[in-house]
């Protein structure tokens, strides 16, 4: 099993870890979820996040598989 299981990412952590690593705050992480559960891309429940429209998603955050082959 991958870190992505059929659209579902688990997560070991919660919103106010993301705010901790990415340094943005709690109130900044969780509007971005909520932007992005508005728009259907996905939806966080407890340790799991269901992603949807993948291919959308990943133009939103301008994604590029390459990144990973540095």
């Amino acid at each position: 099993m991958g870190v992505l299981d059929s659209g579902r990412l688990h997560v070991p952590f919660i919103q106010q870890d993301i705010a901790d690593a990415c340094e943005p705050s709690t109130v900044h992480v969780n509007r971005t979820i909520q932007e992005l559960r508005r728009r259907t891309f996905i939806e966080w429940n407890g340790h799991a996040v269901d992603l949807f429209q993948r291919d959308q998603f990943e133009l939103l955050g301008k994604f590029r598989p390459s990144y990973f082959l540095r």
